[in-house]
């Protein structure tokens, strides 16, 4: 019969065991920051799917050095991607620091209904490109969070 150190000492065991144990630590640590939200009454949202790609990233980048890859390299090269991402999409990373922005003020919340540009309605969804309202003629109308966080917004929930 085989001792339980012998069967460790396989390498392929090693890194699997690693990587169940990234996976599980990500899987807690993303379960913690649902609970803590749910308690906090949210629903996650926009701050959550961060979050997760945040966690899932740092754990995709784990596991690759615990597999023997070199990760300097490819953290460089996330960084110059990141950078002409930045400057391709100037448009949706203004209109997602306008919903992170929204969301630190919270001038509004789902359901209120509000004024805001030339546009009155109930707030319908406040998503990572637009808010979306639902005006008094029952249609619906979605403008940008780069527009919404940069304009006077009145509320008019009373």
């Amino acid at each position: 019969m085989r001792k339980l150190e012998d069967i460790l000492d396989h390498a392929w065991i090693q890194e699997t065991l690693g990587i169940l144990l990234v996976v599980l630590t990500s899987m807690v640590i993303l379960m913690i920051v649902k609970r803590w939200l749910h308690k906090l009454g949210k629903s996650g949202g926009l701050f959550y799917t961060v979050v997760k790609i945040f966690v899932w990233s740092l754990a995709l980048l784990v596991v690759l050095s615990n597999l023997g890859y070199d990760i300097s390299s490819l953290i460089a090269g996330l960084g110059i991607t990141g950078i002409a991402l930045a400057l391709a999409a100037q448009e949706t990373l203004s209109n997602a620091f306008g919903s992170l922005s929204i969301l630190i003020d919270k001038p509004f919340k789902v359901g209120d209904p509000i004024r805001v540009d030339k546009y009155e309605g109930h707030v319908l969804s406040i998503g990572l490109r637009s808010t979306i309202l639902e005006t008094k003629e029952k249609t619906k109308v979605s403008i940008p969070n780069k527009i919404v966080a940069s304009s006077p917004i009145e509320n008019l929930k009373k």
